[in-house]
């Protein structure tokens, strides 16, 4: 079966060590955190450089998304790389005031959480049923 990207949550944050920039794409098969940029050096230049940093970000994430699923494979670390099959659950939570959040749970392992903005999420959540289908164990809060 090929391979094919369902949805994608585009500007999402991965909190941890370091603090990355990227979009999750949401595959026939399995989710992808492909990073895009890092804020952790830019804050340090300031509000000018986290402006331009944003921007390159930005500009990245949209080059990936016309990109093949062999592209964004190559982008990704491959510690984040979740099959559905190795998943306990995947959930999304759309919020108005805070940032949202995707939490991706690994039956072995910790969970990562992504923070967002809102409009990030527009297509996974209209997706929701096209990702069960594939077998993703995603819910939305």
């Amino acid at each position: 079966m090929n391979e094919t990207v369902l949805a994608c949550a585009t500007q999402f944050n991965l909190y941890g060590i370091t603090r990355s920039v990227g979009d999750l794409y949401f595959t026939s098969r399995r989710v992808l955190f492909a990073t895009t940029g890092s804020t952790v050096l830019l804050n340090f230049a300031g509000m000018v450089g986290t402006l331009v940093g944003e921007r390159e970000s930005r500009d990245r994430s949209q080059k990936l998304l016309s990109q093949p699923i062999t592209a964004i494979e190559a982008a990704t670390r491959p510690d984040y790389q979740y099959a559905y099959v190795d998943l306990e659950s995947i959930v999304v939570k759309s919020r108005w005031l805070r940032s949202s959040l995707i939490i991706v749970q690994p039956r072995n392992g910790k969970r990562r959480k992504f923070h967002g903005r809102r409009p990030g999420l527009t297509e996974v959540v209209n997706r929701l049923s096209a990702l069960k289908q594939a077998g993703a164990p995603i819910e939305l809060r």
